[in-house]
């Protein structure tokens, strides 16, 4: 039976792509129990576009690199001009518990990399934001430009403020107010900008959600969109309608899964008012390897937006234009993952080295059994799927949680070790 939900919004979310679990062996790596010796790292990415020659031509190239604990250190953005020629270049430094403390932005001006920007970033206790810094390379030196300062209530994000550094003071730019339901959904954001003596409200945005804490609605003004699910929770349609003196079509995706549950296809229209039909526009379509799961790669940065489109290994992907004339697809533009074997010190086959999060899908406890090799606390939290924390909890040895009191739903889980960070799905019934 599918699944309809409404929204009313300025923007599109991320797709969320989801999974079911129902045995004990639905670890946090993977259901196969592989705490690899040997992951699969990528290296690098190439995006090549279709030319007039009938030919795949390189267009860009972005390099990765790691430091022993997978957390991405470093980022090279290449352009193609008869050979690859620097771009730009990004910088992460990590404190001891993996969290990332700084961001610098260099740019290439031919013969060097020349600083550009620079991001720290500070935590609270739960290491949810405090405040984050954002700095500009003039006269030498590092000077401040922008702060973004949040505050919290009962564990939630309460508020967002952002200032300016304007003559040597922080001068106010705009705020962010955030409001939850009972379920600690978010119900109402609203935005005000600063306008030199009072802030002034700006923009408000509504949520509401269902028994199963979905999101059903987002409302501002102008737009909504339908979205619908698939038996597995797969988003397979969204479509957007715009206010004109009444609802009218204006584009939708379409999305098609493989057995696995990854996102092969994406196929993009748009609604020809006069022939009061869908148009195809873009279509997108991707390859994967089914050896290696979402865990067994060592990723740039992973989000709720990367286990949304695969849960295994990415090969390529090929986008296509729609071409009215011939009615056919057309190659458009290409992209080509580059992985390399990854061998992490600290971990073997042993199968006391499995950490296990279990039963999954649960209606009350879950128990995590954690390996020998892991003797320091760790932090375990659970996110809802619009990406807010609903648990966090410190753990030293094997335990049990109580989730009773989360919705039914799917939830995305992180567990994080002084040498590593894993992240599954679970479902609570």
């Amino acid at each position: 039976m599918k699944t309809k939900i409404l929204f009313i919004a300025i923007f599109l979310f991320a797709t969320v792509t989801y999974s079911q679990y129902n045995k004990k062996d639905s670890d946090f790596l993977n259901q196969n129990k592989s705490i690899l010796v040997n992951k699969q790292k990528l290296d690098s990415t190439i995006n090549y576009q279709w030319n007039n020659n009938i030919q795949w031509v390189n267009l860009n190239k972005t390099e990765y690199l790691y430091d022993i604990n997978e957390n991405l250190i470093l980022e090279i953005n290449l352009s193609w001009n008869n050979n690859w020629q620097n771009n730009t270049k990004m910088s992460y430094e990590y404190d001891n518990d993996n969290k990332l403390i700084n961001k610098i932005i260099y740019l290439w001006n031919n013969t060097s990399w020349i600083n550009d920007i620079k991001i720290s970033y500070f935590y609270n206790s739960l290491n949810d934001f405090q405040t984050i810094l954002t700095y500009s390379w003039h006269n030498n030196t590092w000077q401040d430009s922008l702060k973004e300062e949040y505050t919290y209530l009962n564990n939630l994000l309460s508020e967002k403020i952002l200032y300016s550094y304007q003559y040597n003071n922080w001068e106010f730019l705009s705020k962010y107010e955030y409001s939850y339901d009972n379920n600690n959904n978010l119900s109402l954001e609203t935005y005000y900008y600063w306008d030199n003596t009072n802030w002034v409200n700006s923009t408000k945005k509504e949520y509401a959600y269902d028994v199963n804490n979905n999101l059903i609605l987002k409302k501002i003004i102008y737009f909504f969109w339908e979205r619908i699910f698939d038996n597995y929770n797969n988003l397979i349609t969204d479509i957007t309608y715009n206010w004109i003196t009444t609802w009218e079509y204006l584009w939708k995706n379409v999305y098609t899964y493989d057995t696995n549950g990854d996102q092969m296809q994406q196929i993009e229209y748009t609604w020809d008012t006069q022939a009061s039909t869908w148009t195809p526009k873009q279509k997108r379509d991707r390859l994967f390897d089914n050896n290696y799961t979402f865990n067994d790669l060592v990723l740039p940065f992973t989000s709720l937006a990367d286990v949304s489109i695969f849960t295994h290994k990415i090969d390529n992907e090929i986008a296509y234009s729609w071409n009215d004339n011939s009615n056919n697809w057309i190659n458009s533009y290409k992209t080509e993952y580059f992985y390399s074997q990854y061998t992490s010190d600290d971990i073997n086959e042993n199968q006391s080295n499995i950490i296990l999060v279990y039963p999954n899908p649960t209606s009350d406890f879950i128990y995590i059994d954690l390996p020998d090799l892991i003797d320091s606390d760790v932090l375990f939290e659970i996110y809802d799927m619009m990406g807010h924390k609903v648990m966090s909890s410190t753990i030293n040895s094997d335990t049990s949680l109580d989730i009773s009191h989360l919705a039914t739903g799917i939830y995305v889980y992180n567990l994080k070790t002084i040498n590593a960070r894993y992240n599954n799905k679970i479902v609570k019934n």
